[in-house]
């Protein structure tokens, strides 16, 4: 079996982080469109909200192993 590859906290934050100012970004690029895809729009939202829940998880997740608040982390 291998293991799983550990990725520091902060750069999966900051990658999930890069991901939703992509994401908003392509639903801008979208809205302007004189006839949006709304199913896109709609992928592309929800796609959006799974990411920001990973960021809250792993918010979470740190919280309950270290004790410690997330921007004491952050800061380090």
């Amino acid at each position: 079996m291998t293991k799983a590859l550990r990725i520091p906290f902060a750069a999966r934050h900051e990658a999930l982080k890069r991901k939703i100012a992509s994401l908003n970004a392509q639903v801008g690029d979208e809205m302007k469109r004189p006839l949006p895809d709304w199913l896109r729009v709609r992928a592309l939202k929800a796609t959006r909200l799974k990411a920001k829940d990973r960021i809250t998880a792993l918010l979470s997740n740190l919280r309950l192993k270290t004790g410690k608040s997330h921007m004491s982390s952050l800061q380090s």
